[in-house]
């Protein structure tokens, strides 16, 4: 470290290595405070995050001494008046300092922030400084000693500076791997919430990640099966293992990889299956693993849609939605009156207000788009 042994190398090499730890774990930020202090024979730290453009306060970690009362003292009042973080801002964000440099010892005890605030959990001696990450963002983090205390030295400085850049590049790591996987959080939810049936697959037909409708698929046991954990079907079977072998190793400058086959059902309609070559960046795909993406529609799998949904999209009353879920479902309009014990007349009548209020002029063109509303599917609590 250069000047003297203030600081002990390995709690020193274990922090470093907790904060790029923190990356895949944003709760862990919040435990980083008492590693951070314990290196710095301190009692107190504080991790802020804040926008270059605006001095905005989030507390992303603190250690016991912000009880619930300090931190929203600060937040609501003390944070304006924190010299600290005034001194950051105005000589440069990127970069450690001591207490003494923004103010004189002599006159900080005179301060409203030391007096009200803190000298009462310990903030009075503080090491602090700002790390970089992002187009826009900064980190402050500060070690603080109480009154009592010695206040920190220029060794501890130089520890610190040491300390800041690892922090801000763990940060900016966070920031792209918490992106990252929002996106690919986003890709499997809307597949799940569209029900239909999807399916991961390695190039030997390894399952890698399976939603629920193929789930279910998987449990009639009449059309796909998994074998030793690997996809398979009861019918051509060898066709479907060489559709996702080519789509994992698509040949460049020729025909499409993949393709659709039928998977016949006994006493039943036929499943449509779809494969093709998958971005490998895809979640479960086994990272760069050579991998193919497996749709399955099955016709029988109609899903009913949500009644308070379709009084939210077109503006349908309980008794309108309800009906025109069940003829989406596949019901009769005669067959609904009679099992509600509802008269035909009134449920013709019904009918009408369902298609003006879907812009619709028969039945089958009110059916056909709501079957193609995949929001309405989306939406549904049950997906």
């Amino acid at each position: 470290m250069g000047t003297r042994a203030m600081v002990d190398l390995a709690k020193f090499s274990q922090l470093v290595g907790a904060i790029y730890d923190a990356d895949l774990d944003a709760a862990r930020w919040a435990a980083l405070t008492s590693q951070a202090a314990a290196v710095f024979d301190s009692p107190s730290c504080s991790l802020q995050l804040h926008s270059t453009r605006s001095i905005d306060p989030v507390l992303l970690g603190l250690t016991a001494n912000f009880d619930a009362k300090a931190s929203a003292d600060y937040q609501v009042r003390f944070f304006a008046h924190d010299m600290y973080v005034r001194h950051a801002f105005a000589n440069g964000l990127d970069g450690a300092y001591l207490s003494q440099q923004a103010i004189a010892p002599a006159d900080l005890v005179h301060t409203e922030f030391h007096t009200d605030w803190g000298r009462r959990i310990g903030v009075s001696h503080v090491l602090g400084g700002g790390a970089l990450f992002g187009e826009d963002r900064v980190a402050l983090l500060a070690v603080h000693r109480p009154l009592e205390a010695k206040m920190f030295d220029e060794a501890d400085r130089q520890c610190l500076a040491l300390l800041l850049p690892h922090v801000g590049r763990a940060l900016h790591i966070a920031g792209k791997l918490g992106g990252w996987q929002a996106g690919e959080r986003a890709k499997a939810a809307a597949l799940e919430r569209l029900q239909v049936a999807a399916l991961v697959v390695a190039a030997d037909g390894a399952i890698l990640w399976h939603n629920a409708a193929a789930e279910r698929l998987f449990r009639q046991g009449d059309a796909i099966v998994a074998i030793g954990g690997r996809l398979s079907a009861l019918r051509h079977a060898e066709k479907l293992r060489r559709m996702i072998l080519e789509s994992a190793f698509p040949e460049p400058q020729a025909a499409p990889p993949g393709g659709v086959l039928t998977l016949p059902r006994p006493g039943r309609p036929a499943l449509s299956l779809l494969v093709g070559p998958l971005d490998r960046a895809y979640p479960g795909a086994g990272g760069t693993a050579p991998s193919a993406i497996v749709f399955l529609h099955d016709p029988q799998a109609q899903p009913r849609p949500d009644e308070a949904v379709l009084t939210a999209l077109y503006g349908l009353t309980i008794g309108e939605a309800r009906l025109a879920a069940a003829l989406v479902s596949g019901e009769r309009l005669q067959d609904f009156s009679e099992r509600h014990a509802l008269a035909l007349a009134t449920m013709k009548s019904h009918l009408r207000q369902v298609l003006a209020k879907t812009g619709t002029a028969r039945q089958v063109d009110m059916v056909a788009l709501l079957l193609r509303n995949t929001v309405l599917r989306m939406a549904d609590p049950a997906g």
